[in-house]
């Protein structure tokens, strides 16, 4: 309201002075038809005294003309002047626009961590809770590879496809035996990888390397005849794409030749290369990241 009537007072004068030059330029005009008839008798002589304004005429035409020009360049500068605020706006945009971006995307990585992490938490309690016939947490996996290893002992085959088929066969007896633990935990695993990667985060190696780190000694073996089974397709594909055997412990494997069921890679760069390079492997997978 305040700014209201600002406005009106600061418009009145202007109304003012507006009204009082056009009652001037009435008057004068008014003015001149009553003085020159009486001033000026003749035709002629009113004639004469209005070429006397010819030149007066053209010299206001040509500054009208002139303040055309004027009001032309004064609405281009001033048109110049709006697109580079508009410009200037946009840029600003832009600018606010890849910060919340970022912002976004800082955000989205925090809460992406904080579920990894809060997942690798319940991951370890439920290992911590397993209990079976006196084997707890961890050192239930170190039993359940003395399982596979018992279970591999009934068969030695050669051959890659009889290998395959005796893996198979102990997996399904030990998942048989303990699938009420085992449903969790490769399940749990899973997960995990499925979270990392299908996440958009750029730093997917890193949470990748701290899941492994969480992976005991005694885990690796399961998981190494797991991905073998029918069971664990999905896990193959990660493992392969991970390196997850990378700090596998060969010896307790029950076979040296299963290493072979695996390409070279998903071991790593190892120093104890040397069981590695008296082996044939399997061709390396195309990944499809899309």
């Amino acid at each position: 309201m305040r700014k209201l009537n600002e406005k009106k007072s600061i418009d009145a004068p202007n109304l003012w002075l507006i009204a009082l030059a056009v009652c001037l330029v009435g008057l004068l005009w008014g003015a001149s038809w009553y003085f020159i008839p009486r001033c000026l008798s003749t035709w002629q002589e009113r004639g004469t005294f209005g070429d006397m304004f010819g030149a007066v005429n053209a010299l206001f035409s040509g500054l009208a003309f002139a303040g055309v020009i004027i009001a032309v360049m004064l609405q281009s500068k001033e048109l110049r002047l709006q697109r580079e605020e508009l410009e200037q706006t946009r840029e600003e945009l832009e600018g606010q626009k890849d910060q919340l971006t970022r912002q976004a995307n800082y955000f989205e990585e925090q809460n992406f961590e904080n579920k990894f992490f809060q997942m690798i938490k319940m991951h370890r309690e439920f290992i911590k809770s397993i209990n079976w016939t006196g084997a707890q947490g961890s050192f239930y996996f170190r039993d359940l590879n003395d399982f596979l290893r018992t279970e591999l002992r009934k068969t030695l085959p050669v051959a890659t496809s009889l290998m395959i088929a005796s893996i198979e066969r102990a997996n399904c007896n030990m998942y048989k035996i303990h699938r009420f633990h085992l449903k969790n935990y490769f399940s749990n695993i899973q997960n995990l990888f499925d979270f990392v990667y299908s996440s958009k985060s750029d730093k997917k190696s890193f949470y990748v390397g701290i899941l492994k780190s969480q992976l005991t000694e005694y885990e690796l073996p399961v998981l190494f005849y797991y991905c073998q089974s029918k069971y664990g397709k999905t896990l193959h594909k990660y493992a392969l794409e991970y390196t997850l055997f990378e700090k596998l412990d060969f010896d307790l494997l029950f076979y040296e030749q299963h290493l072979a069921l695996y390409p070279r890679s998903v071991y790593g760069d190892r120093e104890d290369g040397t069981v590695l390079d008296k082996l044939t492997f399997i061709d390396e997978p195309a990944f499809d990241h899309s």
